[in-house]
């Protein structure tokens, strides 16, 4: 699909409004929402965001054919200043637009899925892995699937904040930071990533980095003046031994002859395992440019040589001759040299023309002729291959590389997995070579399988779920995949289950015929990583399993803490029943008037000992007829589940009666706690009717009490008939009043139970207040994620809100974590405050700073929120408050915004006027040199426009001329620059650009006289004989002194490098005499040969070598 500007521009708009709604209401996006923001393309192909906007008039200024954008673009910009948090955010999200024009080119996630299945098909395990410019994730939700974590950088600000709503913290295995690759500081051994990858951006933009720009090392120096090398190099850093950077940069990475020193480095610290030249389209339906792009992937290794062959060309660049169908000699890299046949397997293109690149100069266009899915499948073939035939597997896990021998094994197995044919010779070579354990995936019947199969028609009695795979087949270029259940070795025929990638059916299959198959040099493999399982346990095979396997019993989980025999437990039962027997006979029996004797049918909670024992293994309870009382102790004690609250604050005894508090930590009344979801120990009934119901009860006490002396005294009746009054009450039980708990409004019913006959005896006990139960503060403190985008002034250790709690912030730099603090009321109320007005602070400070305008509204709030803290706790330098303070990471800070004068606290300057800039403003200049000075003072940086505005009487040019040795042109910014910041730095490769520069701007007199001040500052050449060289300098490839040793002794010595130790290896297999004899010394205690006094050499350390001799003393 065409890549549709307006279609982009009003997808991206209403992408950027659900974000700024998501930040207004900050919530999570739903999935309605997440659909929206996957459809932001960023401003790469947008450049009408730059134009003014700002009247109807306007739109003069636009080109005609961009001027059906002027109204969405105005649209866009209002949209954003409207719904913004405030004009400080909508300011910042503006900018952030624009900036982001020149890189925000996005790749095709099929693209990127063509990678991944590439490095899939080595099967290297991914576990930690970066993203170092992230976009809109393709890279990291692709990685994803495969990596345990990834880490996402962005440092586009809206498009960090459309990622981070894709990507909450917390929710998946990615984490987005809003931060540059330069932020990610230096990372110890146990934090560097398997894998970093990427489409990285690309120019000549500088980036500091103060570990690089600072250093020692000059070419990590030189990379910070163009981002796409800084990129490569820094991710190089960020890598374990071993570990793999995959990037698409544009093709000067390769071509420019300036990036020679870069291609170098990265060949002698890294295996070059691809560079495929990709074709000129494959950002146009994403971002609308035809850039030409390349995809470079590295396996870390520290201090190698540069081998020959494809890493030797990978560092050269070569002239184009004219006859090839240019006018002019442009350079390539000489990976690419030749005629197309030959270097058609290093691009993923179908055809290459001259053409221009996108300055206009001559270079070699790459075209691909089809569909980007066609493209992603010429991508993965290609990168699988080389992948499969050059990642050194030993390097990757331990970080040592591979012997040669190794190397050749692992070459040879993956060319057989892709199809490769080997002679019989070269097969019979490898098997010995190759482990014994490995089998090979075309060796489709294995002695270790075939003895495991059983005969055809063996299990044919068996359910189709209860059979056994031995083994599965598979061909790579289609959906052909088989299960073999049963085998005859005879006739070489199997029966199983086979799918041609539309169902699966039973059926034979002959392993010949299998073995038979080709296409393009692929056949049927054996799945090397498959190990026999029954059908049922096979996903894909559901379909045909339909539930027919022999199901597990559940066995009844057994009860762990006290285990009883059958014959203990039938005892305790004996003994029990003779005890019962002998002391409640007339509770366990019924005298009837005939005088014999019938046993009361026992209860559904007394039934038989032995049958409960033998029939149930497992106790279950049946829940009691409705009306009825459950008389278990399990009912007793079963309580419903509770929410645990960790947001609120616990309940307090004061005064004799418990006070509950509010989300904000008030206090509240009793009657308005429903909603604070503290339990409370409930009675059976509610207050009210208590008293009433109990009255009642000891009314019919009192009666029943005076009849029953009544009946004794005139006429005794029989046990039986006392018993019937009881019995006919408790058939019909009373209704039972509700009482609503205060953690929700829903009645909850109590046991039902019927006032006894005997209630009297304790009338004094139920007439007793109930005490009130022990409420147990329970408080979560365990550390979950941080849900807001960290702002800048944040530090580990600062105090923040989340979600009404207060807390502390830690691992900020990788996976931001919010730490709930549990604290007494005083002082979280106190916290709230100070962080109300640390956060007012620094808005404020920031939005002056930028802007360089006073922010009225903010400093008015400032100075509430300061007023209203001081009048409730004393001033911020006060004991009680310092102690609170201090306790936020950056509170020191804090407490200079008061200052004492006169044995007083007063307000800092910040709250009466702007501190991040002058408020006094010079308004006439007395001359150039004033005015140079006003401009740097405001500015930082040569403003002639606003040097001019200061000298209305003197003419720009003349400005220039009177600054002359002063400022000097710099024409790779355009702009002029103070003599201290131009000539500075490599000045002999500034004056290389600026005169390649002026080949094509030969009349530019300012250029010129830059170029001759950077030839006059430029130091003189040191000539070799005074360069000094020793032993173990780190910046010699350690296979120089390997070389070195070898010619000195005389024999074949290997030199390695260990940057992660800081240490030198020495490996000699075989040590002549100079080593033993002629190089050695002898100690007292032992011998150092040559190569132990080598190796001290190299670490610069002096071996201790004693020697004792004795000496007669002629006096004794």
């Amino acid at each position: 699909m065409a890549y549709n500007k307006k279609e982009v521009l009003q997808a991206n708009t209403e992408a950027i409004r659900v974000v700024l709604r998501l930040e207004k209401e900050r919530r999570e996006a739903t999935e309605a929402e997440k659909s929206i923001l996957r459809n932001y393309q960023g401003f790469g192909g947008l450049k009408c965001v730059l134009n003014r906007t700002d009247t109807p008039d306007d739109i003069h200024y636009w080109s005609k054919s961009e001027q059906n954008l002027f109204e969405p673009t105005q649209q866009l910009k209002q949209m954003i200043y409207r719904e913004a948090l405030d004009a400080n955010t909508a300011k910042r999200y503006w900018e952030s637009i624009k900036a982001s024009v020149l890189t925000s080119f996005y790749t095709d996630t099929r693209i990127v899925t063509a990678i991944t299945d590439a490095l899939a098909s080595v099967n290297v395990p991914i576990r930690r892995c970066l993203d170092p410019s992230a976009g809109m994730g393709a890279f990291a939700e692709t990685f994803a699937k495969q990596a345990g974590v990834v880490d996402a950088m962005e440092k586009d600000l809206l498009t960090a904040r459309i990622s981070q709503a894709l990507h909450p913290y917390g929710k998946g295995n990615i984490f987005v930071r809003n931060e540059p690759f330069e932020a990610i500081g230096e990372l110890e051994g146990k934090d560097k990533y398997d894998l970093v990858t990427s489409n990285i951006p690309f120019g000549d933009f500088m980036v500091y980095d103060r570990e690089y720009s600072k250093g020692k090392d000059a070419l990590k120096r030189e990379s910070t003046r163009a981002i796409h090398n800084y990129f490569f190099v820094k991710g190089l850093d960020c890598i374990k031994e071993g570990g793999l950077l995959a990037f698409i940069t544009s093709q000067g990475v390769l071509d420019s002859l300036r990036n020679e020193a870069i291609r170098r480095y990265l060949m002698q610290n890294s295996r070059l395992i691809s560079a495929l030249r990709l074709p000129s389209g494959m950002f146009s339906d994403n971002a609308g440019t035809d850039v030409g792009s390349d995809l470079i992937v590295l396996q870390k290794q520290t201090g190698k040589e540069i081998c020959e062959g494809i890493e030797q060309q990978f560092v050269e660049t070569v002239s184009v001759p004219k006859e090839e169908g240019s006018s002019v000699v442009f350079k390539h890299n000489s990976l690419f040299v030749g005629e197309w046949k030959d270097i058609s397997h290093r691009t993923v293109a179908t055809e290459r023309i001259m053409g221009t690149d996108p300055y206009g100069r001559p270079a070699w266009e790459y075209r691909f002729t089809g569909g980007i899915e066609e493209m992603a499948e010429s991508l993965r073939t290609r990168l699988s291959l080389e992948m499969g035939q050059r990642i050194d597997r030993k390097l990757y896990e331990t970080g040592i590389p591979m012997t040669e021998v190794e190397r050749e094994v692992e070459a040879e197995k993956q060319l057989r997995k892709l199809g490769i044919t080997i002679s019989r010779e070269e097969e019979t070579e490898k098997t010995k070579t190759e482990d014994k354990g490995i089998n090979d995936a075309y060796n489709l019947m294995p002695d270790s399988i075939r003895k495991q199969l059983p005969k055809l028609y063996s299990t044919e009695k068996e359910l189709i779920g209860d059979k056994v795979a031995y083994a599965r087949y598979f061909f790579p270029m289609g959906a052909y995949t088989a299960y073999l259940l049963e085998y005859d070795p005879k006739s070489r025929i199997g029966f199983g289950a086979v799918t041609m990638g539309y169902g699966w059916e039973l059926g034979n299959m002959s392993l010949d015929e299998m073995e038979g198959v080709k296409v393009k040099g692929l056949g049927i493999e054996r799945d090397l990583y498959f190990s026999p399982k029954k059908l049922h346990e096979i996903a894909e095979l559901e379909e045909i399993v339909r539930g027919q396997y022999t199901k597990e019993k559940v066995v009844a989980e057994e009860i762990k803490e006290e285990v009883v025999t059958k014959t203990e437990t039938e005892n305790k039962v004996k003994e029990t029943a003779a005890i019962a027997s002998d002391t409640d006979t007339q509770i366990m029996e019924d005298t009837v008037p005939s005088g014999e004797t019938i046993p009361l049918k026992p209860s559904s909670s007394e039934s038989a000992p032995q049958q409960f024992v033998s029939e149930q293994p497992s106790m279950t309870v049946e829940p009691a007829p409705e009306g009825v009382p459950a008389l278990t102790l399990h009912h007793q004690y079963e309580q419903e589940p509770q929410e645990i609250r960790t947001d609120i604050e616990a309940p307090r005894e004061m005064n004799g009666q418990t006070i509950f508090f509010d989300d904000d930590h008030h206090p509240v009344v009793d009657n308005n706690m429903e909603d604070i979801g503290q339990p409370e120990q409930l009675s059976l009934f509610a207050p009210e009717e208590y008293s009433l119901w109990t009255r009642e009860v000891s009314r019919v006490n009192n009666e029943i009490k005076e009849g029953t002396t009544t009946s004794h005294t005139q006429h005794p009746t029989s046990q039986t008939d006392t018993l019937k009054p009881l019995e006919s009450k408790i058939q019909t039980p009373a209704a039972v009043p509700k009482r609503r708990t205060r953690s929700s409004r829903k009645a909850v019913s109590s046991s039902p139970r019927e006032p006894s006959l005997f209630d009297f005896m304790n009338e004094a006990e139920e007439r007793k207040p109930k005490p009130i139960a022990e409420v147990r503060k329970e408080f979560d403190a365990s550390p979950r994620p941080f849900l807001s985008s960290p702002d800048s002034h944040l530090r580990d250790g600062s105090i923040v809100v989340q979600k009404g709690q207060i807390g502390f912030l830690s691992d900020l730099k990788r996976h931001p974590t919010f730490n709930p603090m549990d604290l007494p009321y005083a002082q979280l109320s106190r916290l709230k405050a100070y962080i109300e007005i640390r956060e007012c602070y620094h808005r404020l400070y920031d939005y002056e700073a930028e802007n360089h305008a006073e922010d009225k509204e903010d400093r008015s709030r400032l100075n509430h929120l300061y007023d209203d803290y001081i009048s409730r706790w004393g001033y911020f330098n006060q004991k009680a408050n310092t102690d609170i303070i201090k306790m936020d990471a950056t509170g020191v800070e804090m407490l200079f915004l008061e200052r004492s004068e006169n044995g007083r606290y007063v307000k800092a300057d910040i709250f009466d006027h702007p501190t991040a800039f002058s408020t006094t403003e010079l308004t006439v200049a007395a001359d150039p040199m004033e005015a140079l000075g006003a401009s740097l003072n405001k500015y930082g940086t040569v403003e002639l426009d606003y040097m001019s505005s200061l000298l209305p009487d003197i003419e720009e040019s003349d400005i220039i001329s009177s600054l002359e040795g002063r400022i000097y042109y710099n024409p790779e910014e355009n702009a002029y620059e103070v003599a201290d910041k131009f000539i500075s730095g490599n000045v002999i490769e500034k004056a290389e650009r600026i005169e390649s520069w002026l080949l094509d701007h030969p009349d530019h007199e300012e250029a010129k006289q830059s170029l001759a001040a950077l030839r006059a500052a430029t130091p003189t050449p040191i000539p070799f004989a005074d360069l000094d060289f020793n032993l173990g300098e780190r910046w010699i490839p350690a296979k120089v002194y390997g070389r070195f040793a070898s010619e000195f002794f005389g024999t074949d010595i290997g030199v390695s490098y260990h940057s992660n130790m800081d240490e030198y290896s020495i490996v000699c297999d075989r040590k002549n005499a100079n080593i033993w004899h002629k190089y050695a010394v002898q100690g007292e205690f032992r011998r150092y040969d040559g190569i132990n006094l080598l190796k001290h050499a190299l670490h610069n350390t002096i071996p201790d070598i004693n020697k004792s001799k004795e000496v007669t003393d002629k006096v004794t």
